[in-house]
């Protein structure tokens, strides 16, 4: 992440992680079982680390909540994980965004299929009952979406309102502008044709199985 924010320029940072996160930390030659006390200090200080790297970068941070889980001991684990992501993102100063009941049952359990737009029945999980569907992420990203445009809409994210990354100041004139209400194009941010990582041929992230076409 240092070296990425050292060679690129980060106008908003979307971070999502944990899943993969569940096991034990091995630091200088020492190991910490999972939420121990001091493995709760290692990840707090890596999670603070990671965050002051992307703030350096002059990047609006959104640190995302995981959603429901199908395992009830994974998803216990998962909802730790959330909420301390949800307490470093208030100590950070960063914007937290929760997801639990986005593709979940109205009781916030755990359900493969939803009902989409079009009030078609469509699947939301994958197999492995942790990843989602194509249907289900597009989903997971209109509640992330949604949370970053109202912020373009009331002028969060102008792009010459950056000020330094460093000493945090601005000049009278970006100050004043810092209030306009700007779109995703005025900040350089696509509004179509987005890039799309290598798919790879059955994993669960494989949106070609949902026939769905992205240009």
């Amino acid at each position: 992440m240092r070296e990425a924010a050292d060679e690129t320029t980060i106008d908003i940072a979307v971070v999502v992680m944990g899943t993969n996160d569940r096991q034990t930390i091995v630091e200088d030659r020492n190991r910490y079982a999972l939420f121990d006390p001091k493995w709760r200090e290692v990840y707090n200080e890596r999670i603070d680390d990671f965050t002051k790297t992307l703030k350096g970068s002059g990047a609006r941070i959104y640190w995302i909540g995981l959603p429901v889980m199908r395992g009830a001991r994974f998803e216990r684990d998962m909802e730790t994980f959330t909420d301390i992501f949800e307490k470093r993102a208030a100590l950070n100063g960063i914007t937290f965004i929760p997801t639990h009941d986005v593709i979940a049952d109205e009781n916030g359990a755990y359900e493969a299929y939803g009902v989409d737009k079009s009030g078609r029945k469509q699947l939301l999980r994958a197999e492995d009952g942790i990843h989602c569907t194509m249907e289900g992420y597009e989903r997971l990203a209109r509640k992330i979406g949604g949370v970053i445009l109202a912020d373009v809409d009331a002028g969060a994210l102008s792009a010459s309102a950056k000020g330094n990354a460093v000493t945090g100041e601005t000049d009278a004139a970006t100050a004043a502008s810092a209030t306009a209400p700007t779109s995703l194009a005025a900040l350089g941010l696509k509004t179509s044709g987005y890039d799309v990582a290598e798919v790879r041929t059955g994993r669960s992230d494989d949106w070609r199985r949902a026939g769905v076409v992205v240009k």
